[in-house]
């Protein structure tokens, strides 16, 4: 995720009080602090920040700005506008936030085709762009019959980016479709595939979204010819194709929550904080709900260029990640990883 700056104060006071959050546990008054950063955070009046933005880094904010206010008390930080990364490039280019947030990149075509006047949104050299936070997307799911199935505490429950396409292209419109059962080879019990012969509900983001970007990017660089469209901020759901469409994270993980048979893409975060949710797997996962929880992050950090592992992977955010491999985030300056080996396993899933 990016923050977009405009001005020379508000430079001072958002990155250098963002980063030195982090250096400290919440509530950690007494922690003795870096002298250099301590420093930058102390304002000698007083001054209001606000900021507005993508609600994929809405939890890291919520987290930040307590701590950031209790060592700066000059400094009064507004109620974070958690609108989405499309709402809060609007709002830094229209002069009504201090800083924004966007997990994608602004960029001169993105100002341009703004319909903010251009004597306010200024050019890019206007803005100053600083990562300050990495997430995973998840693949979050509510089904009663898979997650109570004694199957599921063994074996999770397995997508792909093939089938993830074909889900969000209306090709794929049943939890039990054959292709799901394939990638799922442990719940075909004698020849039975024991996933349910249900509707799937697809749940997506209504607004204009950074996370649905990053999701988008990632199936079209895994399925270019499932997903043909190019990535962008622009939502799945139409007037015709049944799809669910919630405002921000918390507003499709509630509707997820809300709506059994139904499958989406959240901030893994707000897979965490609403417990009737789990995150699906690209892999074998054992131990039931809480250890998928738990492992999906870590399987994020094994994934590499040419796996499947949708949930829980994270994406680059300053610049397009353009190999057949899940979402991924890194800081500027940061050279890519070595490539890293092809999945190990032993189903159809790996074929998908």
């Amino acid at each position: 995720m990016k923050i977009n700056i405009r001005g020379s104060f508000a430079v001072v006071v958002t990155t250098a009080g963002l980063f030195a959050s982090l250096s400290i546990p919440a509530g950690a008054a007494t922690v003795k602090l870096d002298p250099i950063l301590a420093s930058d955070t102390q304002l000698s009046t007083t001054a209001t920040v606000t900021s507005a933005g993508s609600t994929f880094d809405a939890p890291f904010f919520s987290a930040a700005y307590p701590i950031y206010a209790s060592r700066t008390h000059n400094a009064t930080v507004g109620a974070y506008g958690a609108g989405g990364s499309g709402a809060g490039q609007t709002a830094i280019m229209s002069n009504t936030a201090d800083f924004a947030a966007s997990d994608v990149p602004l960029t001169q075509a993105n100002i341009d085709a703004s319909s903010v006047a251009a004597g306010t949104k200024g050019t890019l050299a206007s803005y100053v762009q600083v990562p300050v936070a990495l997430g995973g997307v998840a693949i979050a799911f509510h089904n009663t019959a898979i997650t109570t199935n004694k199957l599921y505490k063994a074996n999770g429950f397995i997508v792909t980016s093939a089938i993830l396409a074909k889900i969000y292209t209306g090709a794929i419109t049943k939890w039990n479709d054959s292709a799901i059962c394939a990638a799922n080879v442990k719940w075909v019990v004698k020849n039975a595939c024991a996933l349910p012969n249900a509707n799937i509900t697809v749940v997506g983001r209504s607004d204009s979204s950074g996370t649905t970007y990053i999701f988008r990017d990632y199936l079209h660089t895994a399925q270019p010819s499932i997903l043909t469209a190019a990535p962008s901020k622009s939502t799945f759901v139409t007037s015709t194709n049944g799809f669910v469409g919630g405002s921000g994270n918390q507003g499709v993980a509630t509707d997820l929550e809300n709506t059994n048979n139904s499958l989406g893409y959240v901030e893994y975060s707000y897979v965490l904080l609403n417990k009737s949710l789990d995150a699906a797997s690209p892999d074998l996962v054992h131990g039931g709900r809480a250890s998928s929880r738990r492992r999906a992050a870590r399987r994020s950090r094994r994934a590499g260029p040419g796996s499947d592992r949708a949930a829980g992977s994270v994406r680059q955010t300053l610049r397009a990640h353009r190999t057949a491999a899940p979402p991924r985030r890194r800081t500027a300056g940061n050279p890519p990883g070595p490539a890293a080996p092809p999945p190990r396993c032993g189903s159809p899933a790996c074929a998908a």
